[in-house]
């Protein structure tokens, strides 16, 4: 089978030498319905001036005004039903999947698997306002991910967009005192539409904590975003939702107990969920 024949494409552990053969391998394949990049990136990106290109620029760079690397806009595109992109080069992968003549159609996207950093939260934000169809979205977040600037609702992804979604999967940091990303998920899922189809939300945290000791402060403040997400996920708008997966992976130092006893704590407060039998809970080590 000829590669423009592909429906399903899978590159996994590869580093492209530069962004024009990622996108002449995407032009390649017209009938792609399933496309995986398990930690993809472009080894030249190290030598670009910037990791966070507009597509103005990107354009300039390829200078793909006056080539034929990507496919004219009224060219058949390939209708994609599942994306995996798991790479430290999205700031560059994106801007060309969402370019006028990309050779994918992410319009009737229907799952999405997808890494957040510091350098591609914008671009995953962009993304994300193309795939009304979608239903399935799994997101892993950076350990280094700065939640608290990006609070505003205009700087967190807006399920308000996403009115297909059922299922929600997020892979995060919790370190004791320093990163809580509670507030941050908190104003996700409030972004969600009143008559939204979440039916399964699934939050994996790995637990950690910032020095020897967290003071009381900090440990209320923690105790208060699980009580707002559980208010919050049992209003009737959440009507959909029946099952949420609480997964705490402890990373702890050897002989540290304290982590493992406010990780329980935490589900404590998750009352609410419980109370309609929707709550699911593992606690594990990490390592």
């Amino acid at each position: 089978m000829s590669s423009s024949m592909l429906e399903s494409l899978t590159i996994r552990h590869f580093s492209f030498s530069t962004l024009t053969d990622f996108v002449k391998i995407l032009n390649s394949c017209r009938h792609l319905k399933t496309l995986q990049f398990d930690n993809v990136d472009i080894s030249a990106a190290t030598n670009l001036s910037t990791t966070n290109l507009s597509t103005s620029a990107l354009e300039h760079v390829l200078n793909l005004q006056h080539s034929n690397i990507l496919s004219p806009a009224a060219e058949k595109k390939a209708p994609l039903n599942n994306l995996l992109l798991r790479s430290s080069s999205l700031s560059l992968f994106i801007p060309i999947l969402l370019h006028a003549r990309s050779p994918l159609d992410l319009s009737g996207l229907r799952s999405l698997v997808i890494n957040i950093t510091l350098d591609n939260y914008l671009n995953v934000l962009d993304l994300l306002r193309y795939m009304p169809d979608l239903e399935s979205l799994q997101i892993e977040i950076d350990p280094s991910f700065d939640y608290e600037t990006h609070l505003e609702r205009r700087d967190v992804i807006d399920l308000h967009l996403l009115p297909s979604l059922t299922t929600l999967s997020l892979h995060v940091h919790i370190l004791l005192g320093r990163i809580d990303p509670l507030p941050w998920l908190y104003t996700l899922l409030s972004s969600a539409r009143p008559d939204n189809r979440l039916a399964s939300v699934s939050l994996t945290c790995v637990v950690n904590k910032a020095a020897p000791e967290v003071t009381i402060h900090q440990i209320d403040a923690a105790f208060a975003g699980w009580r707002n997400l559980d208010n919050l996920l049992v209003q009737p708008s959440f009507g959909p939702l029946k099952r949420f997966r609480l997964d705490l992976a402890l990373d702890r130092p050897v002989g540290d107990d304290a982590i493992e006893q406010v990780s329980r704590d935490f589900v404590e407060e998750l009352g609410g969920l419980a109370k309609k039998g929707i709550l699911e809970v593992e606690v594990y080590e990490a390592r």
